[in-house]
């Protein structure tokens, strides 16, 4: 009996070390857990302008650096078409980790922006 809560251990031990080297798919609940922004709010206002609001999904991946890589972004309307100087500047926002994520785990967050 002993022997088998040993290898149970074992099992979830080697469970976590996988866990801590892939990156997690999160929603926007979640990213709080992982990762706070530096200046207090991600700013999405660069991607609005003054005669149309849009709404928006968002997909990015936080790196191990707290830096934005691989921002995606798939607009609701027509005429929703940022610019990569736009994508270039809302990924100059970056993160600390939490300190529940200490290692600093990478993460891709998913989620709805609207603006209106």
């Amino acid at each position: 009996m002993i022997s088998g809560l040993s290898l149970i251990l074992c099992g979830c031990a080697n469970l976590v070390q996988t866990q801590r080297d892939t990156q997690s798919n999160i929603d926007v609940a979640e990213l709080g857990l992982y990762w706070v922004v530096k200046d207090g709010v991600l700013d999405w206002s660069i991607f609005s302008d003054d005669e149309v609001q849009h709404s928006f999904t968002a997909q990015f991946t936080i790196n191990s650096e707290g830096k934005i890589k691989a921002l995606k972004l798939s607009g609701n309307q027509t005429g929703f078409n940022p610019s990569e100087s736009q994508i270039a500047e809302f990924s100059k926002q970056e993160f600390n980790a939490t300190s529940a994520n200490y290692e600093k785990q990478a993460v891709t967050a998913s989620m709805f922006i609207g603006q209106g």
